[in-house]
């Protein structure tokens, strides 16, 4: 029996490794659910017009050009990246210990956290979770930390493994080897991530998978003794833990959830205007009581119409012979009344204001827009506590490989670690400026604490704070100038 720590519970799992149905389900496992997460992702990437096969590729290939060039259109990709890119961290710290919070930023600069960060959010978003894997590069002596989507079947390379209570039980990554040519081998490989051990395993033509051996393990790394391969910490006993961290979206589903059935429509309604605006300019024409102009073996000709051009037809009987075209749709009512209303369901769907999807509609008052945006600003800040404790999981488990791997001396436990975020409201910065200018009128706050309202940084602050007393110094030195009294010969 293996004993799995999963954050404060402890989860007992009977698998063992040569259960059958543990490998299927590294090989195979997730795939309904799987199905699903591919749908999401031909949403998110501006593919959805691919659900009107019945419309052909073309007009599929049109729409997917429309949804690159005008980004707005593409309600689900909109909404995930409004979320993304206010979960920003900006610097991590802590209270309680200085020491690993420099450290722990450190990190964060050498893996690019700053510009990763974004990738992992726009996943977890997307599809309700997503991963980052630590490993310690033996060379620099630093942690290495990659960001990875989930395995939908076809695409992305984790899958996030539960057991029948909820509990996390390990993470696998699953990827087909290429040889120098790029071209796939064949061979499937799994490694699966626990807390106290990684296992791996391979899979050739499409054979049973089985556990890779220890010298196959050492071909790509010769540091690796055994497979599955002990991750404890240096007494044995103390898993280092799980070098493979989920991010949880929370609540847990995909953002893209309420957004997917008004992207449908307003595929459709785009669909229309775009017709009706081709129809404008090249409508249709009517003929009553006309003869139908055939060729020398019985075929209908097409009319000739254009610039300049006569149209001859006969008529047919005795009623005069009438040629009309049919009236063009009034395109700006097709769009405000079939395209636009698709758009305020969005809005409405996920509570935010109208002017997230449409930019034309941003009210004019910076306060207004605070006000409207609550909502927004609510969701955004109730998912920095969960993803605050991934952070900190990831960055202890790096902590414990530093220890282990980088035969480093540094504080392991109780980090304390913190972290500053972006504001979650929409940044305007005269209503930022009104807004501190009240609270100081009121307030009577320091200089010190404006300037941290007005986002000035601890070094511009002092630097402030140093141009102050130098103004202060030039002004005293005045004042008792001018109370010298002058001596006349």
């Amino acid at each position: 029996m293996t004993i799995l720590r999963t954050g404060a519970r402890v989860a007992r799992s009977n698998l063992t490794l040569t259960d059958e149905a543990y490998l299927n389900s590294l090989l195979n496992g997730l795939n309904e659910w799987e199905e699903d997460l591919r749908e999401i992702r031909l949403f998110y990437d501006g593919r959805q017009i691919d659900e009107f096969g019945r419309l052909g590729d073309q007009i599929a290939k049109r729409f997917r050009e429309m949804f690159a060039k005008y980004p707005a259109c593409n309600l689900v990709k909109t909404g995930i990246s409004t979320i993304a890119d206010r979960l920003a961290i900006t610097a991590v710290t802590s209270t309680t210990s200085p020491a690993a919070a420099k450290i722990a930023q450190e990190w964060w600069d050498i893996t690019e956290m700053t510009s990763w960060q974004l990738d992992l959010y726009r996943y977890l978003l997307r599809d309700s979770m997503s991963i980052i894997i630590a490993s310690w590069d033996a060379k620099t002596n630093t942690p290495s930390w990659t960001v990875h989507e989930l395995y939908d079947g076809e695409a992305g390379n984790c899958r996030v493994h539960f057991d029948s209570d909820g509990n996390l039980m390990f993470v696998s990554k699953r990827w087909v080897e290429h040889d120098q040519n790029d071209r796939p081998t064949g061979r499937v490989r799994v490694t699966a991530y626990y807390t106290d051990r990684i296992e791996r395993y391979v899979a050739e033509n499409g054979s049973q998978m089985r556990l890779m051996s220890v010298e196959e393990c050492q071909a790509e790394d010769p540091g690796i003794t055994s497979n599955p391969e002990l991750w404890l910490m240096p007494d044995g006993i103390t898993p280092i833990g799980s070098p493979a961290v989920v991010f949880y979206n929370n609540p847990f589903d995909t953002e893209a959830s309420d957004l997917m059935t008004p992207q449908v429509g307003l595929n459709e309604s785009i669909l229309s205007w775009h017709v009706g605006g081709r129809y404008s300019g090249f409508r249709m024409l009517v003929m009553e009581n006309a003869t139908e102009q055939v060729d020398k073996a019985g075929n209908p000709v097409p009319l000739r119409v254009g610039p300049g051009r006569f149209l001859r037809v006969r008529s047919q009987g005795t009623q005069p012979t009438r040629v009309y075209p049919i009236p063009a749709e009034d395109v700006g009512a097709i769009f405000n009344g079939a395209v636009l209303p698709y758009i305020d369901m969005a809005a409405m769907a996920k509570r935010w204001p109208i002017h997230i999807f449409n930019v034309t509609a941003m009210p004019s008052s910076g306060e207004l827009v605070r006000m409207l945006e609550g909502p927004l600003v609510a969701q955004c800040d109730i998912k920095k506590p969960m993803l605050a404790d991934s952070w900190r999981e990831l960055f202890q488990v790096t902590a414990r490989m530093a220890v282990v791997f980088g035969r480093q001396a540094m504080q392991t436990e109780n980090l304390g670690l913190d972290f500053s975020w972006k504001p979650s409201e929409t940044k305007n910065e005269q209503v930022d400026l009104d807004v501190i200018g009240k609270k100081k009128n009121v307030g009577n706050l320091p200089d010190e604490e404006v300037w941290r309202l007005m986002g000035y940084t601890a070094d511009e602050i002092k630097a402030l704070q140093g141009y102050r007393l130098a103004a202060q110094k030039q002004a005293l030195s005045l004042a008792l100038a001018e109370s010298i009294p002058t001596t006349t010969q």
